[in-house]
């Protein structure tokens, strides 16, 4: 079972430029991947996540599994959106251009120390309350002013007690 656990990211204020810098280069790719794949659909062609990966790849100050991170969320919406189109036509594919994104991590760019690697040259500080160490997913979202890292981990499935135990 997946679990995932929200932490308060205390930050400097050179850290929070940096995460804001990379919020806005997700961006960028978001918005640049919405007019991909709209421009693909006219021409009649879905294009997949690792397709995607292909067209953009080494084009933005992202570490690589963030764009592929961006790329499978982007193919994960266009795929919902083909299947809730089954039953209401009017359902959107992803159109809304943003200023920030999301910026969503896997393992590799956990680094000792408790270091995240946002791209080759930018990495940030995280406190050692917050365990990167079993996580193979995180996600950074800012809400206001503040900064917040969501960790997914694997959790066992808890044993169910059988009638009469």
């Amino acid at each position: 079972m997946k679990l995932t656990d929200r932490y308060l990211l205390v930050l400097n204020k050179n850290d929070q430029k940096r995460v804001l810098s990379a919020m806005r280069e997700c961006a960028k790719l978001w918005n640049d991947l919405i007019d991909i794949t709209q421009s693909e659909r006219k021409s009649g062609h879905w294009i997949t996540d690792v397709e995607m990966q292909k067209l953009v790849q080494s084009q933005y100050n992202l570490h690589s599994d963030t764009i592929t991170a961006l790329c499978q969320r982007m193919y994960a919406n266009i795929k919902t959106a083909l299947e809730l189109r089954k039953e209401n036509p009017k359902i959107e594919f992803p159109y809304i251009k943003k200023e920030l994104v999301t910026i969503d991590g896997k393992k590799k760019q956990v680094l000792k120390g408790n270091y995240i690697s946002l791209n080759k040259s930018v990495k940030i500080k995280v406190s050692e309350e917050v365990d990167l160490s079993t996580t193979n997913l995180f996600h950074i979202v800012t809400h206001g002013n503040s900064f917040y890292i969501f960790v997914t981990r694997e959790q066992k499935e808890p044993k169910l007690r059988q009638e009469g135990e």
